[in-house]
């Protein structure tokens, strides 16, 4: 069964314009991280499995980088 975040990312993978996805490492399990990563490949996307400190304190995330929190 997939958590609400692993829907979200999915549907970014499926359903955005954004070639590239940021995402927090910490809120998924190895399982999803492989399942995403097949994903992305499929879609033509890129995934950054980022820290929290990364993404929340990072002014420098270009603005081409979708990020769900």
């Amino acid at each position: 069964m997939r958590n609400a975040y692993e829907r979200d990312i999915i549907k970014a993978i499926l359903e955005s314009d954004y070639k590239t996805i940021m995402v927090f490492k910490s809120k998924l399990m190895n399982s999803q991280i492989s399942f995403i990563d097949v994903m992305a490949v499929e879609y033509n996307k890129k995934i950054i499995f980022g820290s929290i400190k990364e993404i929340l304190f990072n002014e420098n995330i270009n603005e081409n980088i979708l990020v769900i929190r």
